[in-house]
């Protein structure tokens, strides 16, 4: 059995963090989520998810890893959800590895609905929704990006590890991976080992794995050496990133921390590192918004997003994802080769006049979130052609026609 004991740092003042918190319930009891102070309901922001180790808490990874100081100036959702009490220690159903030791709750279900509880109150950006997790925490990280990639941008895992198995991990589209890991560490050996009899791959087989999963190629690319920890000399953390061939919205980065623990006394930067990493590896965004629409029963307008790749020589998938969408709603994505502006019935068309509605209708989640993907035709004679693309659902508790739409979306394709 694995502890992860947080560090205990003697800080002369705790470092400012946002006052705006709200509160969401995943099915476990209330989450606190930071907000920004000056967050605009109209405008989207990135979330980020921190995970902890086996044997801590929420508040103490974040006391640990210190991410709440960064909400304001980084202009992000922030929360830090604890996990069950089994016989000794709260924990998470990571891999068959780490750490669910006595009971196997399913724990991947319910971080999906606590995001989904966010995104219900909150205006989140689908495109950067982030997770960072330490030991047990970064096991279910990697648990998180193999279930729920359509969800995930991005995770960031400091001595956690992935599936054993490739077959084990169900990623239905990329994910950016980090793995922060010391080479010292006695608790999740650098490279691998077992836990109660079960194995985990180390660092370097952990990013080879999901080279595989996003379709990179296996040429290294050394980035500049990073100070993450206190009482190593110099910048000890080697880079090595692994972004070159990779399908859209995907690649591999390991920070060696050369001669690091499993628990090593973090920099104040090591947070904005990490931070910095997730602002330039968000899902890729396409296409251009334009006619803007107004607030439905939610609060918010709805606005469209697509990812993924919009070229006509690939046939790759392009994702379509309408936000802010009441939940339970039945609506449908509408496409037309025109714009317009027209007022209709609550809110604003944008596609058209004539437009082809995308079959089959769908329901919104309960995050209030459609998605639809569509695979882009290999006809090199379509390069350029520039689509528009709109959401309408019915909307019962909003205005008096009980119908509204997102705003539009331009996608150029490309050849």
């Amino acid at each position: 059995m694995i502890r992860t004991p947080l560090i205990l740092v003697c800080l002369l003042a705790s470092p400012a963090v946002a006052d705006t918190t709200i509160t969401v319930d995943g099915g476990r009891g209330p989450v606190v989520v930071h907000v920004p102070d000056a967050y605009d309901p109209s405008v989207s922001l990135p979330l980020v998810m921190l995970l902890h180790g086996y044997c801590g808490t929420g508040p103490g990874q974040e006391a640990y890893m210190q991410f709440a100081q960064h909400v304001d100036a980084g202009n992000f959702f922030y929360l830090y959800p604890t996990g069950l009490f089994d016989s000794s220690c709260n924990y998470w159903n990571g891999t068959p590895a780490c750490c669910a030791f006595v009971a196997m709750p399913d724990d991947s279900s319910y971080l999906a609905a606590l995001i989904d509880a966010v995104k219900a109150e909150l205006n989140v950006d689908p495109l950067k929704v982030h997770l960072v997790g330490h030991s047990n925490g970064g096991f279910m990280s990697y648990r998180m990006a193999c279930d729920h990639a359509g969800t995930i941008a991005s995770i960031a895992s400091l001595a956690g590890a992935t599936f054993r198995n490739l077959s084990s991990c169900h990623a239905t589209e990329p994910v950016h991976v980090l793995q922060i890991h010391g080479t010292q560490d006695t608790v999740i050996d650098f490279d691998g080992g077992f836990i109660n009899g079960v194995p985990y791959p180390g660092a370097q087989e952990t990013v080879d794995l999901w080279i595989t999963i996003d379709g990179c190629s296996t040429t290294a690319t050394p980035g500049a050496p990073l100070n993450l920890v206190v009482n190593l000399f110099g910048d000890e953390t080697q880079v090595t990133s692994f972004d070159t061939g990779c399908e859209p919205g995907g690649s591999a980065e390991l920070w060696t921390i050369q001669n690091g623990s499993h628990s090593p006394n973090l920099t104040a930067g090591f947070s904005t590192h990490v931070l910095d990493w997730f602002d330039a590896h968000p899902k890729p965004a396409v296409g251009t918004s334009y006619c803007v629409s107004s607030a439905n029963s939610t609060g918010k307008p709805s606005r469209l997003y697509a990812y993924g790749s919009p070229s006509v020589s690939q046939g790759l998938p392009l994702t379509f994802v309408a936000t802010n969408v009441p939940t339970g709603v039945v609506g449908g994505l509408l496409f037309s080769s025109s714009a317009t502006q027209i007022p209709l019935f609550d809110g604003t068309l944008c596609v058209g006049p004539s437009f082809q509605l995308q079959l089959p209708f769908l329901i919104s989640s309960a995050g209030g979130e459609v998605r639809r993907t569509l695979v882009v035709p290999q006809t090199p004679a379509l390069a350029g052609l520039v689509g528009r693309f709109q959401f309408g659902f019915l909307d019962p508790g909003g205005g008096p026609a009980g119908v509204n739409f997102s705003d539009g979306l331009a996608v150029t394709l490309v050849p």
